[in-house]
């Protein structure tokens, strides 16, 4: 997570020549940075690091949610500022009763986020941060989603793309990897088909948006689909707590859990977003992963950021 600020300005410098990132503002510098990495300016006690690096909820083992470089105001003014995602820590007293989160969108570079942390002191910041922790965590990722996103809207497949329009009557735009597919009734399966961190998306509807009965709806729609090297072996949802989330206009469901191959032992996290339909049946759209060799963070949100454009166009 930590790393020595002076040995990691070529490393940035590497990543936006070879990698860079997708901006829409042609005259600003592209950011820099890898994907889900934040730049932390004057965390002097630790107390945001802590925030942004307690464990990932929904992976089978412990990865943080973001990986953070460390620096302070005369880094950040030196080498920093066109990193894309950054918080920066202000301890101002008088210029707020209370710690609060103040957040400004390509400043520097696009596409770029700087979420100030504005406290009155140090002692604020101990008492406010456990309970502002999740707040500052979604405003930076949803920030790298919607990047993946708008990268999603002009390099997109077409034909799948256009398959989960017929069958669902829906929009949403499958990354261009994913060549693969299998199609059943009310069920889509689609996957990069790696050797190594196999990705893979399903779309497929349930009888009821009730989330205490998704998991056993889950399981059947898998149980008929999603099979291993014999009828007997198939996807199910492992036996621990689903999280779960509402998003928008609160009639969507977003979670977050484990699968297994019944039979076999693969295995990984799963994100699911279940919409309700004028029927009382529900869609849902799923992303999930089998990456045994290594992390899978960044595989699943990744991927994810597909069925977060997935969007409704009838009935």
């Amino acid at each position: 997570m930590r790393h020595k600020w002076t040995s990691y300005i070529m490393c940035v410098v590497v990543a936006c020549l070879f990698c860079g990132c997708r901006g829409d503002n042609p005259l600003q510098p592209k950011s820099g940075g890898r994907p889900y990495e934040v730049l932390l300016v004057d965390d002097d006690n630790g107390v945001v690091l802590r925030q942004l690096t307690v464990d990932m909820v929904g992976l089978p083992q412990p990865e943080p949610w973001f990986d953070v470089v460390l620096t302070d105001s005369i880094g950040f003014q030196r080498n920093g500022q066109t990193m894309r995602n950054v918080v920066k820590v202000d301890v101002a007293p008088g210029a707020a009763e209370r710690t609060v989160l103040r957040y400004e969108r390509n400043v520097f570079a696009a596409p770029q986020i700087i979420v100030h942390v504005v406290t009155p002191s140090l002692e604020a910041l101990h008492h406010d941060m456990p309970t502002m922790g999740g707040r500052l965590r979604a405003l930076l990722n949803n920030a790298e989603r919607s990047r993946e996103m708008a990268f999603l809207s002009s390099h997109h497949a077409m034909e799948p793309t256009m398959e989960v329009e017929r069958l669902f009557g829906a929009q949403m735009w499958i990354p261009v990897e994913m060549k693969s597919s299998m199609r059943a009734d009310n069920f889509i399966w689609l996957s990069n088909d790696a050797a190594e961190g196999m990705c893979n998306l399903c779309v497929y509807t349930i009888p009821s948006a009730d989330t205490a009965r998704f998991v056993t709806a889950r399981d059947s729609v898998m149980e008929r689909n999603i099979k291993g090297e014999t009828d007997q072996m198939h996807m199910t949802t492992a036996h621990l707590p689903v999280h779960w989330q509402q998003q928008g206009d609160s009639s969507t469901w977003v979670a977050r859990g484990l699968w297994e191959m019944k039979g076999d032992a693969m295995g990984g996290p799963f994100v699911s977003r279940m919409m309700p339909r004028d029927d009382g049946t529900a869609i849902v759209a799923e992303a999930f992963v089998y990456a045994p060799e290594g992390k899978k963070r960044n595989l699943l949100r990744r991927t994810e950021a597909a069925i977060f454009t997935f969007k409704k166009i009838k009935e």
